[in-house]
């Protein structure tokens, strides 16, 4: 049976003064692991390292990634704050991380890839909640650009979906000093809130995948504030489909109002756009959801706008079910113009195909003996048995009679039956 396995690390208390100036992150990681570690929710096997050495940090991450298998999920949160070199290396940061000493005192991020690139595991989801500080003379120059965490841990690409509170560089670390503000997300709390409350399954299915959780994040801090960096986030597609959680409240709405919002919206567009995630929630496999989903769809063959009535139709239409009774597609308004309508295609009945692959292979047959007749003519074969020359003979007689001008004197065409054999 595959395992679910989840570590969780937060920095917040650090015995340097220099990384003591940066902000403490706002997570909420009590919250977060009762809901991964919860059996119905997450089903994680939850490890927490809270406010400890890098060194300790390094070996907890090992255990993680090198102690699960292909079939497995492993995931990986981190909060806290991510320096930035001269060289462009992002380092995490623990209890005893000094900025003059960031290669012995700091979790680099090429650390972190090579153990994704080398682990058996196909399914490891990687969240840093971090915002990234330029750790260097100078760094100020760098404020607001981009530090290419994401970039840095793709490495291979092969089994990892990565999210990023922020990839933006908002503070720099100068001797000490610290200029700018990084900030924290909510992202800690989101999470937990969202698969705690089910509310990031936004499909309804039950489920809560990653990409799912993704878009639930984003939709929670936009809402605070829309000026806040939105997460990012990396990964192959099918990946975005690991379900990070089961929704507990998976008896109750089974559309999201989002959806049922915009069908019932009085704008034209928002009805249009709605009509493929209906179409898509019509397989699902709960099947309270898939008729919610055709129920909205009867709706929308009524709608005012005949291009929405006729494609809500033609969906009922190519989903038929033996209870529902789908009403006939109102036809379009004739196209005005010289354009005229293709020409009807008959349809050529199976009987008519093989016969005519039978006359083929007659006709294919009565062209190759002929050939081979011409050939053998003027020698006909050494057989040992009468029933050879025969055969020969009367192919013999059919190419002279086909053919007469073939005939030459000294040729003779009667059968062999009366000859005696070899």
């Amino acid at each position: 049976m595959a395992r679910r396995t989840a570590l969780l690390i937060l920095h917040s208390k650090s015995i340097d003064d220099a990384t003591g100036r940066l902000p403490s992150p706002e997570a909420d990681l009590p919250a977060l692991a009762a809901a991964l570690g919860d059996e119905a929710i997450g089903g994680f096997e939850v490890t927490q390292l809270i406010d400890d050495t890098v060194q300790a940090m390094r070996e907890a991450i090992v255990r993680l990634f090198r102690t699960v298998g292909p079939q497995d999920v492993a995931l990986f949160y981190y909060a806290g704050n991510a320096l930035q070199d001269q060289f462009g290396e992002v380092y995490l940061t623990a209890r005893d991380t000094r900025p003059e000493a960031l290669e012995a005192t700091g979790l680099q991020v090429g650390f972190l890839r090579d153990l994704l690139d080398k682990s058996r595991c196909n399914q490891k989801v990687v969240i840093l909640d971090c915002p990234v500080t330029a750790c260097f003379e100078g760094g100020r120059e760098l404020l607001g650009s981009q530090s290419a965490v994401l970039e840095a841990l793709e490495g291979t690409g092969r089994g990892r979906f990565l999210i990023c509170a922020t990839e933006l560089i908002e503070a720099a670390l100068e001797d000490g000093e610290l200029i700018g503000a990084p900030s924290h997300s909510p992202l800690a709390g989101s999470l937990g809130q969202g698969l705690r409350s089910g509310e990031a399954d936004l499909d309804g299915d039950g489920q809560v995948t990653v990409q799912e959780l993704c878009d639930y994040v984003s939709r929670q801090i936009h809402d605070r504030g829309p000026s806040k960096p939105l997460p990012r986030y990396s990964g192959s597609p099918d990946l975005s489909e690991i379900a990070v959680g089961r929704n507990p409240g998976a008896g109750g709405a089974e559309l999201p109002s989002e959806l049922e919002g915009a069908v019932r919206s009085p704008l034209e567009w928002m009805r249009q756009g709605a009509l493929g995630e209906l179409e898509r929630l019509l397989t699902s496999k709960r099947r309270s959801q898939s008729q919610a989903a055709r129920q909205l769809l009867s709706e929308l063959t009524t709608d005012k706008a005949p291009d929405i009535a006729r494609s809500a139709t033609a969906i009922l239409q190519a989903h038929p079910t033996d209870s529902t009774t789908v009403p006939e597609a109102p036809q379009a308004e004739p196209t005005k113009g010289p354009a005229l309508a293709a020409p009807k295609r008959r349809q050529i009945p199976a009987w008519g195909w093989v016969g005519g692959g039978l006359l083929m292979l007659f006709a294919v047959g009565l062209g190759a003996g002929a050939i081979f007749n011409l050939r053998q003519a003027e020698s006909p074969p050494q057989a040992s048995s009468c029933w050879a020359r025969i055969l020969w003979s009367c192919s013999r007689m059919t190419c002279l009679a086909n053919r007469p001008e073939a005939l030459q004197p000294g040729i003779c065409c009667r059968p062999c039956v009366a000859e005696p054999t070899e």
